[in-house]
């Protein structure tokens, strides 16, 4: 069977807000088999997207427990 290698050359963007990933990416060939491979880690846009949507969450609940305590002393 005959074969041949070709270099590929292609730019990586987060699916979710567009950011580019081509820092936060790499390939290479498996040790195994040797076959190519890319690997995008997570984009930092999105993940810290993320996380403040979590502490807003976190931030309302917070308050909504504290004006809670008010109606649990009297009880």
């Amino acid at each position: 069977m005959s074969s041949f290698t070709a270099e590929i050359e292609f730019e990586v963007f987060c699916g979710t807000c567009g950011a580019g990933l081509c820092g936060q990416s790499s390939g290479g060939n498996t040790p195994g088999r040797g076959q190519p491979y890319v690997e995008v880690e997570v984009c930092e846009t999105c993940l810290e997207a993320a996380r403040q949507e979590f502490l807003d969450d976190l931030e309302d609940q917070i308050l909504a427990l504290q004006d809670q305590i008010p109606t649990l002393e009297t009880d």
